[in-house]
């Protein structure tokens, strides 16, 4: 929470002014665009925000959306949230739409204007985006405050339109609202795809019983225990819960995004091994429209583990499964070695043999793979191929550490 607070805050300090009109030449300092839309539904003009994630022109993907009621308050969180976590594969990208709202106006949108604004929402921002930008299917609402019971209301008369929906501190959670969402949750007794994900702090005592009450709701709905949460925090109050509904709401709503990571060999079994690992790729590459393969950090963890734990059975099954996988991955002759000496530890000489050879022809000066190598070759008593070998790692050891010169040095006065 505190890089991406610290995002957050960096971003407000550089850019003078964050969202560009979408007519002017984006420069180093803008974040995103600013955009106007004629609302008939409204009878005035609606100002939004629009987020493009980076490189969103050069690529062909389509997107998830979220949508940020007080874009001009809290856009910034949300495009924060994937910036700080994207260079780790930790949450996908997505286009951010602020929906700016004026402090006087609000209330009565959100409130007894509220049907109105659903139709604004439904019938002209949304053609809007999706005609304008490569959007997917997948929609998301964030709103704080009385927007919170706004949600309730759109959700109840709107089922279709929101993935998921992340409440801050949320208001009005009216009896008319709640009574709505159980009508509908009783009508529908299959499961739902949809997400709640609802914070507040305990200092907010005046929305606690509404907020506890829509949690009973859920709990005898047919949407999954997993599908949503509600927390309550000992400590942040009624302005700082946003954070929380963006960094916690989104990583538990991306928790199948970020590559799995399996800690031990027989945790990765009880998962139900390759198999289980492919459905997986295939569901979340069909549920974000990408890659359905798995996730290359994926493969280097299970490889990894498997030589810690010297489980040589797993490690060939995972070499077979992820073909050519070490060649493609790795970017330093360190795993080349690594590797090859798992194989020769195991009596399998000719498989460390071709592996050492193929991270030559990708590091051709690596005075570890020739001292690795040396190694082999000794071990098979054949002489002048070690010795070769190691002369060769004593070519290609400049910048080496004087011990390591010394080790390739003693090796081959070893062999001669």
């Amino acid at each position: 929470m505190k890089l991406i607070t610290l995002i957050f805050l960096i971003f407000f300090a550089s850019a003078g002014k964050a969202f560009a009109r979408e007519d002017e030449n984006q420069t180093a300092n803008v974040i995103g665009y600013s955009s106007t839309i004629e609302s008939n539904i409204l009878g005035e003009s609606r100002e939004i925000s629009i987020y493009l994630p980076d490189g969103y022109s050069e690529k062909k993907k389509h997107y998830p959306v979220l949508y940020v009621l007080d874009g001009q308050r809290y856009s910034l969180q949300a495009i924060a949230y994937q910036k700080a976590l994207l260079f780790q594969d930790k949450s996908p990208e997505f286009i951010v739409v602020g929906i700016n709202t004026n402090s006087r106006k609000r209330r009565n949108l959100l409130d007894n204007q509220s049907i109105k604004f659903i139709n604004f929402i439904k019938k002209e921002l949304f053609p809007f985006i999706n005609t304008r930008y490569r959007t997917n299917n997948m929609q998301m609402y964030f709103g704080w405050e009385m927007a919170g019971g706004f949600a309730l209301e759109f959700f109840a008369s709107e089922p279709d339109l929101f993935n998921a929906y992340f409440l801050a501190s949320p208001t009005h959670f009216t009896k008319q609202r709640l009574d709505a969402v159980e009508s509908f949750l009783q009508e529908h007794t299959s499961p739902l795809d949809v997400y709640f994900y609802y914070t507040l702090g305990n200092v907010e005592t005046w929305s606690l019983d509404s907020n506890q009450k829509l949690s009973e709701i859920l709990k005898k709905s047919s949407i999954p225990q997993q599908n949503w949460r509600f927390d309550l925090s000992n400590s942040d109050d009624h302005y700082t819960t946003p954070f929380n509904a963006f960094n916690k709401g989104l990583k538990l709503y991306f928790s199948d995004y970020e590559p799995i990571r399996f800690y031990s060999i027989k945790e990765f079994k009880e998962y139900g091994g390759i198999s289980a690992l492919r459905r997986h790729y295939k569901n979340r590459g069909k549920r974000y429209q990408i890659s359905q393969d798995i996730h290359e950090d994926t493969k280097h963890y299970l490889l990894n583990q498997a030589l810690k734990e010297s489980d040589y059975a797993i490690f060939n099954e995972l070499n077979l499964e992820f073909k050519d996988f070490i060649t493609d991955y790795y970017k330093r002759a360190f795993w080349y070695v690594k590797y090859s000496n798992f194989h020769l530890e195991n009596g399998n000489p000719e498989a460390a043999l071709l592996l050492l050879n193929t991270g030559l022809i990708k590091f051709p000066d690596s005075a570890e793979i020739y001292a690795a190598l040396g190694n082999l070759y000794l071990q098979q008593n054949k002489k002048a191929e070690a010795k070769s070998s190691y002369q060769k790692a004593i070519k290609f050891s400049v910048g080496d550490s004087e011990d390591k010169i010394e080790a390739y040095k003693l090796k081959l006065k070893n062999v001669l």
